[in-house]
């Protein structure tokens, strides 16, 4: 699969054969050949410089402090999942997911729990809120 790949860019870029000749050519570089270039281009004619600057009251979300509790790793799956559920307004699938993650409950690995748990609570916060409208 690796060699395939590395034909596909080949002829992407004019010619399969180049899988052959490119470790060569890349060999003939001198340290010379890279300071030429560096000299050339590399100048501050060539230069682009982009500023970037955010609105005014427009600071970064802070963090949920319930996802302290959650595992570093697990957290962006966490995150993903609770926005999911925020934004949800179908009672009925809320409804499933819960009794889904209930059912679900019992196997969860002890490393994964804190994020299961704030899930379901998550969700059945949001099931209790849309249930109210």
């Amino acid at each position: 699969m690796a060699i395939l790949f590395q034909l596909i860019m080949g002829e992407g870029y004019g010619d399969w054969r180049e899988v052959n000749e490119a470790p060569k050519k890349i060999q003939a570089v001198t340290a010379e050949d890279v300071r030429r270039a560096a000299n050339t281009y590399l100048v501050k004619t060539n230069q682009a410089v982009a500023h970037y600057s955010r609105k005014g009251g427009a600071a970064p979300a802070a963090e949920d402090p319930a996802l302290a509790s959650v595992p570093e790793q697990m957290r962006p799956m966490v995150k993903q999942t609770l926005q999911k559920i925020a934004s949800e307004n179908d009672p009925e699938k809320l409804k499933k997911m819960v009794e889904q993650l209930q059912a679900q409950a019992g196997s969860v690995p002890p490393q994964a729990k804190a994020g299961f748990d704030l899930i379901l609570e998550r969700a059945q916060q949001r099931l209790a809120e849309i249930g109210k409208k």
